[in-house]
């Protein structure tokens, strides 16, 4: 069974269609490749940390590939320049070669078999320190400290929060079996969550990253689940005599919208977390699928075929009048809200080729940010500066990050499996 190529980007638009197409692989390591312009990037080293050899993560790799894949960073090489942590610091060595910040740090195991992980952000201009901590974790942790790090790093450059101490989500198809993983923001440290035989779809993630609502085919049809990530606890988000798809949190978590298709119409509904308090938003006799809340709650953006293509509009989330958003194009699919809510990423469909697109709300503006043909599935990072999606350019779905400046494509190659769906969880705690 083949994954709909061009369908997926509109595959719960026309979704009788794709459910009757419908009726855990291990993850391989993912290779990282980054291209872009570097004209309002800041020029970074970041040294290999001492006794890196030591720990089983690569600190300074971890950090780097974090800060390339943003756009906000240029990498300089730190080859031939010494790397001590205390004074004397090779300020003049770093000029020389164009940096503004140098980040420096080591790692040392300990006796009861913690990790002892410092790390120091020098302004090389200034020769001053900018930012510094020192860590003690279990081995386990050590990669969530590179992206803590890393975000610090981010923090400290930009004064915007990072987002790489965060999670990303998506669907695996392997063989026989569809399995839904979670991994770090990068596609490292990935593990199953549910391993089935059935497909699996539309994986979202709970506002505080505690829970994951998907698709499941398991039962002969389309079923929402809501599955905990701490106890791996789920349930079925209520029983319909239709079919039950793409389901959106509210910001609150205590409300989904969700589409319900019955016959050939589909529409939005609001039901509680619990599987309770069902409602209608939508009614009419178009396909009104793919919901997704502002970031304040107050509105739902949706795709709908009501204008006859696929198009984007808005509505207030206790319902109402939808307004169309989208002119420019006659197939826009996919749409989720930026963090800050100006922003919409969608895919739309040029000149035959499916492609991640931008859309500003208050001017209209639309930014085409890739060149690729079969692009879907847009998910932000929490801070916004970062878009993942999936990709099927090459035959089987990878997962892609553009920096939503699009100065920066980070392609997460997967060495096995067909990968679909993904979906940016929040920012982890770093307390």
């Amino acid at each position: 069974m083949k994954w709909a190529r061009q369908g997926k980007a509109g595959i719960r638009l026309f979704i009788m269609t794709v459910m009757v197409l419908f009726a855990g692989s291990a993850w391989a390591d993912l290779t990282i490749s980054i291209s872009g312009g570097s004209v309002t990037q800041i020029p970074i080293a970041v040294s290999p940390f001492a006794n890196q050899a030591a720990s089983p993560q690569p600190f300074s790799d971890i950090i780097s590939n974090d800060l390339m894949r943003c756009g906000m960073f240029r990498l300089i090489d730190p080859s031939g320049v010494s790397a001590p942590m205390v004074q004397p610091m090779p300020f003049d060595a770093w000029h020389a070669k164009g940096a503004d910040a140098w980040a420096v740090g080591a790692v040392y195991p300990q006796p009861d078999g913690d990790f002892s992980v410092s790390f120091r952000l020098m302004d090389v201009n200034k020769q001053s320190q900018i930012t510094g901590y020192q860590f003690n974790v279990a081995p386990s942790q050590l990669r969530e400290v590179a992206h803590r790090i890393a975000d610090m790093i981010y923090e400290s450059m930009t004064g915007d929060g990072g987002a790489f101490n965060s999670r990303i989500a998506f669907v695996n198809r392997a063989g026989h079996y569809f399995t839904l993983q979670v991994a770090d923001s990068d596609g490292y440290n990935a593990h199953v969550i549910l391993r089935t035989r059935e497909p699996i779809l539309s994986p979202v993630w709970s506002p505080h990253g505690g829970r994951l609502a998907y698709v499941s085919f398991e039962h002969g049809k389309a079923v929402i689940y809501i599955q905990s990530l701490v106890t791996g606890k789920r349930h079925r988000l209520g029983r319909f005599r239709g079919l039950s798809s793409a389901p959106a949190f509210s910001p609150d978590g205590h409300h989904l919208c969700i589409v319900l298709t019955f016959g050939s119409a589909s529409r939005l509904y609001l039901i509680n977390d619990d599987g309770t308090g069902l409602r209608p938003l939508t009614n009419t006799d178009a396909i009104d699928t793919e919901p997704d809340f502002s970031p304040d709650g107050g509105s739902i953006i949706f795709t709908s075929d009501r204008a006859g293509s696929p198009q984007i509009y808005r509505m207030p989330s206790t319902g109402g009048e939808a307004v169309r958003m989208t002119f420019n194009g006659k197939y826009y699919v996919s749409p989720r809200f930026s963090p800050d809510g100006k922003n919409i990423a969608c895919i739309k469909k040029v000149n035959g080729q499916l492609r991640l697109t931008q859309l500003n709300i208050a001017t209209g503006q639309e930014q085409v940010m890739t060149q690729a043909s079969l692009d879907e599935s847009p998910s932000y990072s929490p801070n916004g500066k970062m878009i993942l999606f999936a990709n099927a350019d090459s035959g089987p779905g990878r997962l892609v990050v553009v920096s939503s400046n699009g100065l920066a494509r980070t392609v997460l190659q997967a060495h096995a499996g067909d990968i679909r769906d993904p979906a940016w969880g929040p920012l982890l705690s770093n307390k």
